[in-house]
């Protein structure tokens, strides 16, 4: 039986139901709705991302070779931090070279690590999609950052 998360509004999971069928997470749902707390049901996958990442860095050693590529030309820790969350924000938002920068990061690194892919929904449109949480997405590319150091 799979595990089911309560999602926030922003997506993060504020708990769990291990082991249950989707009919008894749902009424255990709907009892907490009434309660007027706003939350959502999804599926909880918390090794998925880890096992994406060990699975990406056996297939491609040389990715912590992009992160000292990237410190080398002087961006920080938070900088590069920042540049994936623009990277899975809406380009228009950013000047073209700021995007171009964060494109450039997203394609070597978080992409190749699985972390996101590729989602072209149009000119202006948000072009790279997850199936993590922004802050799971950050958090493992920041224990990569700290390996460098």
């Amino acid at each position: 039986m799979p595990d089911y998360a309560l999602l926030d509004v922003g997506g993060n999971v504020v708990g769990k139901f291990v082991d249950i069928e989707l009919e008894e997470a749902e009424k255990y749902l709907a009892e907490i709705v009434d309660d007027g707390v706003d939350v959502r049901l999804g599926l909880f996958h918390p090794p998925l991302i880890e096992t994406a990442i060990k699975k990406s860095r056996a297939e491609n050693p040389e990715l912590q070779g992009v992160i000292e590529y990237y410190m080398d030309k002087g961006l920080s820790k938070d900088d590069i931090l920042h540049l994936i969350r623009i990277g899975l924000c809406q380009p228009r938002f950013y000047k073209p070279a700021i995007w171009r920068r964060s494109k450039a990061l997203m394609d070597k690194l978080v992409c190749p690590l699985g972390l996101a892919y590729p989602d072209h929904d149009g000119r202006g449109k948000g072009k790279y999609s997850t199936d993590y949480d922004i802050g799971d997405i950050t958090s493992e590319i920041q224990q990569m950052l700290c390996k460098k150091d």
